[in-house]
């Protein structure tokens, strides 16, 4: 199979049996009535104008490309990229915030510094 899509042509007939049957009146109508029964009419727009949904989008997005960044620090994070700092250097600065913020907890409540 995998020689088969790399003949010269092969790939370029395929796609255009397939893009000629897919056109087709029948075939519109047909996806159509399956994304009406599927509700993805209602459900995708729904979806997109609902803030709690694009909160809980965000959150997820956040925690899984920002794990590194102490969840108190990421709206830091996000105003420092906003202002086109490069996110090596917005991972370096906040780290660097995270470690003198936890130097001055232990410090306030009598923990001795490991790293100084």
């Amino acid at each position: 199979m995998k020689l088969r899509w790399q003949e010269n042509g092969y790939r370029q007939r395929i796609s255009e049996k397939v893009s000629a049957s897919c056109s087709t009146p029948a075939a519109t109508k047909a996806r159509r009535e399956r994304a009406i029964a599927m509700r993805l009419n209602e459900l995708g727009t729904e979806a997109a104008r609902d803030p709690a949904v694009n909160a809980r989008k965000r959150e997820r997005i956040s925690a899984t490309k920002m794990s590194w960044c102490p969840p108190e620090l990421i709206e830091e994070a996000r105003r420092l990229r906003a202002m086109r700092f490069s996110a090596a250097e917005v991972k370096r600065i906040i780290l660097d915030q995270h470690e003198r913020d936890m130097a001055r907890f232990r410090a306030s409540i009598g923990a001795e510094s490991r790293h100084a």
